[in-house]
């Protein structure tokens, strides 16, 4: 039975409330009572409904290796991108974890919400949380640790919104039983269907960096569209789902989700500085378009489809622009005496014409009309 509110745990934490629960463990907002504040803890009774001793057994492992590794990689100054842990404790009874605790929840509840609002995520939003989940990533690998359990439900917000990459649980680290090359027949890897490299899905030899990449490749995958990559048909291109793309992200998720290793990136270092890339390329402070439906027009979050996609629709250029024209010259503002005196000198002209041209005819009709007397 869970706990409830107000009950306290090892003379110390006191529940709050039930956050999430899943096969290892419960895990619960609670107050440290003694340092007055606010903890998430991860507990597994021994005691509770399904948990045999095998389970248990591999809770203790997974809870004391998450919280060695977490010690390590927050020493001496704690990683902005992992998730930090304060101290564990295992006994008979009960396993432990102290966490730091991460009001703004997971990914999960933000894909919900563009699911429901039938809207995907923002292409900056999905790369900045995709490069901040490398920047842990990076911290990971440079101590040659992968990480086999990247997913959205363990990528949670601080108060600020930024990313923290949780639950090591899993990871593989040099030299431990997960070091799978030294065992005559390897085990398959642990970790959640529908996040998985293929490497580790079909393989049980020692995974590389580039397994945790594609993990993250399938997270940005899904930010972008809704989708999850696994359930496509292999070389679906996001920007075939979601218009918007811009063609430089495409490429790089098209990399980061390639079958072979050796076509990914290498690490959470190299694919934390492309992505650094894709995002100062954006426009600054400019909207982004809203996404247009590539044909065939479907519906945002459908269920995975796995017929051909066909080619985005690429619209006409557009026509060449027409030379400008000179404009016409305009009067000079201010200068009406100069604008005015032609048109006076004009007028004076034509009256001399009419006077002369009207003088020459009277005369000749004068002459003509003392001709006609004489000759008579």
């Amino acid at each position: 039975m869970p706990y409830t509110p107000g009950d306290i745990l090892l003379d110390k934490y006191k529940i709050q409330a039930l956050l999430g629960q899943g096969a290892f463990g419960e895990v619960y907002l609670v107050t440290h009572t003694v340092l007055l504040v606010p903890r998430a803890i991860k507990v597994l009774r021994h005691d509770a409904p399904g948990v045999g001793s095998t389970l248990f057994g591999d809770a203790q492992a997974r809870f004391l290796l998450e919280s060695r590794l977490g010690a390590r990689l927050n020493t001496p100054v704690p990683n902005p991108h992992l998730l930090q842990v304060f101290d564990c404790h295992i006994s008979e009874e009960l396993c432990l974890l102290e966490m730091e605790y991460a009001p703004g929840g997971n990914l999960v509840a933000l894909l919900e919400q563009a699911r429901a609002a039938n809207r995907p995520m923002p292409v900056a939003q999905a790369l900045q949380i995709a490069l901040e989940v490398a920047g842990a990533l990076s911290a990971l690998h440079a101590s040659d640790i992968i990480h086999r359990d990247l997913k959205p439900s363990n990528i949670l917000f601080d108060g600020q919104g930024h990313a923290r990459l949780a639950d090591l649980g899993l990871a593989q680290v040099p030299g431990g039983p997960s070091l799978r090359s030294q065992l005559s027949e390897p085990r398959p890897h642990p970790g959640t269907p529908g996040y998985m490299s293929p490497e580790q899905e079909g393989s049980g030899k020692v995974l590389r960096p580039p397994s945790d990449v594609y993990a993250l490749g399938l997270v940005l995958f899904e930010m972008l569209t809704g989708r999850n990559y696994t359930f496509l048909q292999p070389g679906t291109r996001a920007g075939s789902l979601r218009a918007d793309i811009p063609p430089a992200l495409d490429d790089l998720l098209a990399k980061m989700l390639a079958e072979t290793p050796r076509e990914r990136p290498w690490d959470g270092a190299g694919v934390a500085g492309l992505l650094d890339g894709v995002l100062k390329s954006l426009p600054a402070n400019a909207p982004l378009p809203a996404p247009k439906p590539v044909q065939p027009a479907r519906p945002f979050f459908n269920e995975p489809d796995t017929s051909p996609r066909k080619a985005p629709v690429v619209p006409p250029p557009p026509p060449a622009a027409l030379p400008e024209l000179s404009p016409a010259p305009q009067p000079v503002a201010g200068n009406s005496q100069a604008v005015e005196e032609p048109a006076r000198m004009e007028l004076a002209s034509w009256k001399v014409a009419f006077w002369i041209t009207f003088g020459w005819a009277a005369t000749a009709a004068i002459i003509l009309f003392i001709i006609s007397i004489f000759t008579s």
